[in-house]
């Protein structure tokens, strides 16, 4: 076992020195970003003196006294707590321009510009600048001339003095003057003094950035700096509206414009934004993400940001992009399988190698240039490397670095691919909380600024959990969402519950294809012209022209196997479960598109029975497995995985022999068991399904040889709320990865006598 992973590790280096010599290859971080890292690192450490350390000789702040100067640059940074600083690759600006997006623990973050200067030898910071001010300013322009701050009310009361003494000598000029006085109080008041600087002072914004960045409420803003202070508070998502002067262009007053337009659904709106965003120098790979769904043209091939490179693999199909992305940053393999966008790439022989999709544990791949430049780090800190991704962790402060496994210094550890940036509301799912998801994601509606897709369908996905149907439509019916594989998901939700009009508006919209339609019309048909056959546990549903008699006599079947089930799987309430009996044409054509499956449990059981007359052994074996799914999905809250329900349901299948996956397949390509679940609920590839499906039927054998009570053990942790990991860790004590190996071994053990 040794042996083999060390040539997996040695194999996947190998193909990261491939994705790195491919014609498009991510940009070396170069000395001004290295020495940016390094003086971050020390601003996340010690504070803004750290910064202030670190300027030139000729910075523009330098002309504050210090104690401003300091409050200067903390604003400028945010503070320090959580937050977490991911370079980003700038392109097109001045030499020594280096980007970095910041984010907090509210969720809120910002982008910030170092502008690095060299002298002789040694690179200094300039200039820290936010995403809301002009990067093409001059730094030695001084700040326009402020307007008068007189207050408009003294100004109006001196008017009205004078208004009141010339009215003693003539009525029509004290008038006049009256009404000027009128005119001064009702006007709006200009912007308070500001110093001549070279740069627009953003101190008095401190309280507004540190509330932000804790997720307060925003309180007013200071009429200094107030453009800048309008867009955080925007950017927060705290407001909605755009400020009234928007003379001066600036990054996130043009990525404002478009977020904006997006939810008032005006695209080519949306995108003229974005391209006037991307025209400001430097142009930045974080705003290049989020405007990649309006560009037309491939920019940033050479960006570091892996998102980038797992987008293109996405829309371009393309095996390169995936590898290039992989090696910048690994995510976990099960993210991969269940795109179905980027599944038939992983079938690619060089890329299953990179991935190592069949290893029992995810890959800890250490990179062919890590630590090959480290840098000077302040004490106490860890560092991880994943692939080309390096994570310094100060206190709980954190730098990510994509492609900058280079800067890792010698006492690096290197870690295991993990999920990319997995958020509060990702674990809650995890557990099966949905009521907290519920409470989490309340700012969600249908016209929030950004949702992202994955956040929208788990939304959904609690609100249906905890009975919320009329908040679910909504969301459905609102959705701003553009991308058609999420309307496409949120219209199979909507269609598993009957809500036939907002599903086929939504299967329509983003282009479904022609077999959703016709499977929602036929269970819309059913559900309204159906016959329905009621048992003491069913209610058993088919076509008017159907014969009774076989509707009749699938429930007094499956009548008969709940009552075996029950004996394993006691439950105390039954749910009545409604059963759909199609015509076979019907069932292969409409509602599963091809031969492969003879039955179909999601919430509701249907069989492709309209016209059998006899039910064989292979039939029943099918109303069995079916029927299994309904009895575990109660048992179990509906929380049990996929690979959990699929190895019961084929267990309790009445069979004089269950296949053994080991007598067909060589251990080393078992799939593991983090990944059963993601091929059988997104794989494209039949062959490997069925894998799943026997791994899993397998996998549930094992478990009944070597644990005791491991099966009531499971459903009870489900039942709570617990993950596959959790659950099995309960009952072995083992790791997900350390018990896909005890798999292995049991199998190749046992397959002779099995």
């Amino acid at each position: 076992m040794l042996r083999h992973t060390k040539a997996v590790a040695a194999a996947t280096a190998l193909q990261i020195v491939i994705a790195l010599s491919l014609g498009a290859h991510p940009r070396r971080i170069n000395d001004a970003e290295r020495e940016a890292v390094t003086i971050v690192a020390a601003f996340l450490a010690r504070g803004p003196e750290a910064l202030a350390e670190r300027l030139s000789a000729d910075a523009p702040v330098r002309v504050l006294p210090p104690s401003e100067l300091l409050a200067e640059l903390a604003v400028r940074t945010g503070p320090r707590d959580g937050a977490r600083w991911t370079l980003q690759t700038a392109s097109g600006g001045r030499d020594g321009d280096v980007a970095f997006r910041v984010t907090y623990p509210s969720g809120y973050e910002d982008g910030l510009l170092f502008r690095m200067q060299k002298n002789g030898l040694r690179w200094s910071l300039r200039e820290v600048l936010t995403l809301a001010e002009d990067p093409m300013r001059r730094a030695d322009t001084p700040s326009p001339p402020a307007r008068s701050r007189k207050n408009n009310k003294a100004i109006a009361l001196v008017i009205a003095i004078v208004a009141v003494l010339l009215f003693m000598k003539s009525r029509v000029l004290g008038a006049i003057v009256l009404a000027i006085a009128a005119i001064a109080f009702f006007l709006p008041r200009s912007k308070p003094p500001q110093r001549n600087l070279p740069f627009v002072e953003l101190r008095s914004l401190l309280p507004l950035r540190e509330a932000l960045a804790r997720g307060d409420a925003p309180k007013d803003i200071p009429e200094i700096a107030r453009d800048v202070g309008e867009l955080w508070v925007l950017q927060s998502g705290a407001r909605s509206s755009m400020p009234d002067d928007d003379a001066t262009r600036t990054p996130l007053l043009e990525v404002m414009h478009a977020r904006v337009a997006i939810t008032k659904d005006r695209m080519a709106d949306a995108k003229a934004a974005y391209q006037r965003a991307m025209a400001i120098a430097p142009q930045r790979d974080d705003i290049y993400y989020e405007a990649l769904p309006f560009l037309e043209d491939s920019q940033f091939e050479d960006s570091r940001d892996p998102r980038i490179h797992y987008a293109r693999a996405m829309r371009d199909g393309s095996n390169d992009a995936l590898r290039m992305a992989w090696s910048l940053e690994p995510v976990m393999r099960e993210e991969l399988v269940r795109d179905s966008r980027l599944f038939p790439l992983l079938l690619d022989a060089r890329t299953m190698v990179m991935v190592s999709l069949y290893s029992a544990e995810e890959p800890a791949i250490s990179h062919p240039l890590l630590g090959s430049q480290p840098i000077a780090l302040p004490s106490r800190t860890r560092t991880f490397a994943k692939g080309g991704f390096l994570t310094i962790e100060i206190g709980d402060a954190a730098i990510d670095i994509p492609g900058g496994a280079s800067l890792a210094p010698a006492n690096v550890r290197v870690i295991s691919a993990t999920r990319r940036k997995q958020d509060e509301v990702e674990t809650l799912a995890d557990h099966n909380r949905w009521a907290e998801i519920v409470k989490l994601t309340e700012d969600i509606t249908p016209r929030t600024t950004i949702v992202s897709p994955r956040l929208l369908l788990l939304r959904m996905r609690a609100l249906l959990r905890t009975d919320r149907l009329d908040d679910a439509r909504q969301l459905a019916e609102g959705s701003a969402i553009t991308d058609p594989a999420t309307k496409l998901v949120i219209a199979d939700t909507m269609a598993n519950q009957r809500e036939w009009e907002i599903a086929e508006k939504l299967y329509r919209a983003a282009g479904a294809p022609e077999q959703r339609l016709r499977q929602l019309e036929l269970r819309r048909k059913l559900t309204k012209d159906g016959i329905t056959i009621e048992t003491p546990h069913f209610n058993v549903r088919h076509d008017p022209t159907m014969n009774p008699a076989i509707a009749t006599r699938i429930g007094e079947l499956l009548e008969a196997e709940l009552a075996r089930l029950l004996q394993t799987f006691p439950l105390r309430d039954w749910r009545r479960v409604t059963v759909n009996v199609f015509y076979w044409d019907d069932f292969r054509s409409s509602i599963t598109g091809g031969d492969h499956i003879l039955g179909l449990y999601d919430g509701e059981i249907s069989f492709p029975f309209g016209v059998v007359n006899q039910f064989t052994p292979e039939l029943m074996a099918v109303l069995t497995h079916e029927l299994t799914h309904a009895v575990i999905a109660q048992a179990t809250s509906d929380n049990a995985p996929r690979w959990f329900q699929e190895g019961i349901a084929q267990r309790m299948e009445v069979q004089p022999q269950h296949a053994n996956v080991f007598h067909e397949t060589p251990p080393e390509r078992v799939l593991p068991i983090s990944l059963l679940d993601a091929v059988m609920e997104s794989s494209t590839d039949f062959s490997m399904t069925a894998d799943g499906y026997r791994v899993s039927q397998t996998f549930i054998r094992y478990l009944e040889e070597r644990y005791a009570s491991a099966i009531p053990t499971l459903i009870a942790a489900f039942a709570a709320g617990n993950n596959s990991e959790e659950a099995l860790r309960e009952v072995t004590g083992k790791s997900l990865g350390s018990l896909s190996g005890d798999f292995r071994q049991w199998g190749f053990a046992s397959k002779q006598t099995q």
